[in-house]
């Protein structure tokens, strides 16, 4: 699961997915309103996974809202590469568990 915040701004994803691809679309589903929204990417290879940075709005605003779950799917074409969750939160984690 990955953990993104309400920002508008663009935030990374790193992620190992099951073809290294430079271009995709990236789907991102808000499970409680059920509504999807689709961006065309830019991947960089980095090592053993690929890096993405994208800003996740909506004319101009951000489309994450604090505490929900979204799906997020990354197809290639009409190949899914790599699917996942989302949870959103404002909240500072101490990803180095300190």
């Amino acid at each position: 699961m990955k953990v993104l915040t309400t920002s508008a701004s663009s935030q990374n994803i790193k992620i190992i997915p099951r073809e290294f691809v430079t271009s995709g679309t990236l789907s991102v589903r808000d499970e409680s309103t059920n509504v999807s929204y689709d961006y065309s990417i830019t991947a960089t290879t980095v090592g053993n996974y690929i890096s993405i940075d994208n800003a996740y709005t909506s004319s101009g605003n951000s489309i994450l809202k604090e505490g929900r779950f979204y799906n997020l799917n990354l197809k290639s074409g009409a190949n899914n590469i790599y699917r996942d969750k989302i949870f959103v939160t404002d909240q500072t984690i101490n990803q180095e568990n300190k």
